[in-house]
């Protein structure tokens, strides 16, 4: 297109009319400039508008979908990550909020963020919240010597409690051996002292076992004399012979299952007497002395 040139104005003579005229010519000359560069600018802008598309194009990003990593070791997850095309190092995020993920073999993952499935560009960031193995272990191990420790602290607070009560079952048995004992020995010394107001180790229970024995009466000094049998303390026993009664009936009775008249009032003037063990037919023998009636009595002490 060619461009228009400039009328210049004759000049008037008449002075007055010039600046206007002036005026006229400017504004004709600029109308004709926009006229001329307004297509050269419309196809600068339609090439630069077909040389943009591309340009566009080439930044769209593929998306890649988030693989499922939950339970994997922390340096496994990474692995993971990386081979389903994210570019981006995952970031790791203590599940307690205490630690710092230094080494991720040690960590194993519990959650991921995005969740597994969803679409997201290449260079998404990845953030994995994850526990730490050895803590959590260590923790267990803890746990388990406590209750291990409680259990046998149990167990000898158990075992301490039974033994006393043992010990003290076995003192509670030894005292009363010992009071039974001391019963034993008390009457024993009771009748050996009333045995010793005579010569000999000869013992009658009363004046009728004197008198069935035919030694009644007795004097001071003679065997089977006892103050007991002294009433009148004039130093003869039994010079007076009873009347006999159904228990004294009894007792000859019972001596009669021995060989003589000897006669032992219990088990202890027959061990006294040096005579236990007695048997059925032995001097001293009777069956009130035979509890369990199998023909030896006073065979236990």
């Amino acid at each position: 297109m060619s461009r228009p040139a400039c009328v210049r104005p004759v000049p008037s003579q008449s002075a007055p009319l010039r600046p206007r005229r002036r005026m006229l010519s400017a504004g004709g000359c600029l109308v004709a400039l926009v006229l001329v560069l307004t297509p050269v600018l419309a196809g600068c802008d339609g090439a630069a508008a077909q040389g943009s598309t591309p340009t566009g194009a080439a930044t769209t990003q593929a998306l890649v979908t988030v693989p499922d990593v939950v339970g994997m070791k922390g340096d496994v997850a990474t692995e993971a990550l990386e081979k389903a095309g994210l570019t981006q190092t995952p970031s790791y995020t203590d599940v307690d909020g205490k630690e710092s993920v230094w080494k991720p073999s040690n960590w194993s993952v519990t959650a991921q963020d995005p969740v597994a499935g969803t679409q997201v560009p290449a260079d998404q960031a990845i953030t994995l919240t994850v526990n730490h193995d050895s803590a959590k272990a260590a923790a267990s191990a803890r746990a388990s010597a406590s209750a291990a420790a409680q259990a046998s602290a149990s167990a000898s607070a158990a075992a301490a409690a039974e033994e006393q009560a043992r010990q003290e079952a076995a003192r509670a048995a030894e005292e009363q051996a010992q009071q039974q004992a001391q019963q034993e020995a008390q009457t024993e010394q009771s009748q050996t002292q009333e045995q010793s107001d005579g010569s000999s180790g000869t013992y009658y229970a009363d004046c009728a076992d004197a008198w069935a024995a035919g030694a009644a009466p007795l004097h001071q000094g003679e065997p089977g004399y006892r103050s007991g049998l002294d009433r009148d303390n004039d130093g003869i026993a039994c010079e007076w012979k009873p009347a006999r009664t159904e228990s004294d009936q009894t007792q000859v009775q019972e001596q009669s299952d021995g060989s003589s008249g000897t006669y032992y009032k219990n088990c202890a003037e027959a061990r006294a007497a040096g005579a236990a063990p007695i048997y059925r037919g032995e001097p001293g023998y009777r069956s009130g002395l035979d509890r369990d009636n199998d023909g030896i009595a006073c065979e236990r002490k």
